[in-house]
């Protein structure tokens, strides 16, 4: 019943019957009978514009978000382009590729197509400079390395001179005290040689046992004890000299003392005789 009204309305608005009249002057139009018939055919066809409506926002929203897609991805590969220095060579086939692109109007998605290609081709040429800046960074470390060992190398080389100048000091103090080693012995056999001879004319001479060493030794021992005990008498003798005593005792004593004296300067005597 609405619907109905709404067409009613709508066939009875001058403006739109003025709008129908121009749009149509040229044709030959039956007249409009509100039949049932007539409004459900009109239901119909709003129905179905309705629907063809719809499908048709959703296609304009489509190729708005598909043109904003391809816009979006455009000005990334724009970026790209201005921020990655390509080669001469790569630089020419993208300006070669271009101007095909432009000659064939490539439109959507072949234009897209062109672009991932580009940025293909970028892609390949970025992982050729990101391998030939690995190549240099590694051959900069290795001569670095090679610098160091050669320092080391050098260090060695000194180091080793220095060695080779103490180990010729030893050598030379080595032989040094080789030679006196050799010395040494030579003086040591003369010396064993003298005695051997020495010893050979001692053998040979026919001695008395009172010249033997041990004799002499026991007689300058026997010597010293009488000299000891003459040292102790004479002592002895002064000690008394100084006692208080009688006249006569102190004679006899002194007598006695002197007695004993020329007794044992006697021995003594004797002794350096044997």
């Amino acid at each position: 019943m609405c619907v109905n009204m709404g067409l009613s309305n709508l066939c009875d608005d001058q403006h739109l019957q003025y709008w129908l009249k121009e749009l149509f002057q040229d044709e030959d139009i039956p007249p409009f009978d509100e039949t049932p018939a007539v409004m459900e055919l009109l239901k119909q066809i709003m129905s179905a514009n309705k629907a063809a409506e719809k499908d048709a926002n959703v296609i304009v929203k489509a190729e708005k978000n598909m043109k904003n897609c391809y816009d979006k991805k455009t000005k990334d590969l724009q970026l790209l382009t201005d921020f990655i220095q390509l080669s001469a060579e790569t630089n020419d086939r993208v300006e070669k590729l271009a101007s095909l692109a432009e000659k064939m109007k490539l439109k959507e998605p072949s234009l897209t197509n062109f672009l991932l290609g580009m940025v293909e081709a970028e892609n390949r040429e970025m992982l050729k400079k990101e391998k030939d800046l690995v190549s240099n960074h590694h051959t900069l470390v290795l001569g670095k390395k090679i610098g160091e060992v050669m320092k080391i190398n050098e260090k060695l080389k000194r180091d080793l001179k220095r060695l080779e100048g103490t180990v010729k000091i030893q050598e030379n103090l080595h032989s040094e005290k080789v030679d006196q080693i050799a010395h040494c012995a030579k003086k040591t056999e003369e010396f064993k040689a003298k005695i051997i001879a020495r010893e050979k004319i001692l053998h040979g001479v026919n001695y008395a046992d009172s010249f033997r060493h041990s004799t002499l030794v026991e007689k300058a021992e026997a010597i010293k004890k009488k000299e000891e005990e003459v040292k102790e008498r004479k002592s002895k003798v002064e000690a008394y000299e100084g006692i208080s005593s009688s006249y006569t005792s102190a004679l006899q004593d002194i007598n006695l003392k002197q007695k004993e004296l020329l007794e044992l300067e006697e021995e003594i005597q004797k002794l350096l005789e044997n």
